[in-house]
C-alpha cells in the first residue's frame, strides 16, 4: 500500500483525469458530486489487488469519509456499493 498527497508531482494531473471521466455521459447529482470530491481530494492510497484488498480499500474510506476505485470497476462509497461503473 502507498499513500500519496494531491501536491506530489503528477498525481494532481490523475486525480483530474478521473474527474473528467465524471463528465461523460449524462449529468445526474451523484455524478457532480464525486467529481467534486475528486477534485477536492488531498490524499489517496493505492493498494495491490489481493484477496483483503476491497476489505482494506472499505475501511479506509471509512476511515477518511471518503470512496474508493477499482480498475476496470468503478468508484465505491465506505460499505462497498458501486457509485459509478467504468466501462
Amino acid at each position: 500500500m502507498e499513500r500519496w498527497h494531491s501536491e506530489e508531482d503528477g498525481i494532481r494531473a490523475e486525480l483530474n483525469s478521473w474527474a473528467a471521466l465524471m463528465e461523460l455521459g449524462e449529468e445526474t447529482l451523484l455524478r457532480v458530486q464525486l467529481m467534486e470530491r475528486i477534485i477536492q481530494t488531498r490524499q489517496f492510497f493505492t493498494i495491490e489487488d489481493s484477496p483483503c484488498a476491497f476489505v482494506l480499500s472499505r475501511y479506509l474510506a471509512a476511515q477518511t469519509n471518503g470512496f474508493f476505485h477499482i480498475d476496470g470497476q468503478g468508484f465505491f462509497d465506505a460499505t462497498g456499493n458501486l457509485l459509478f461503473c467504468i466501462d
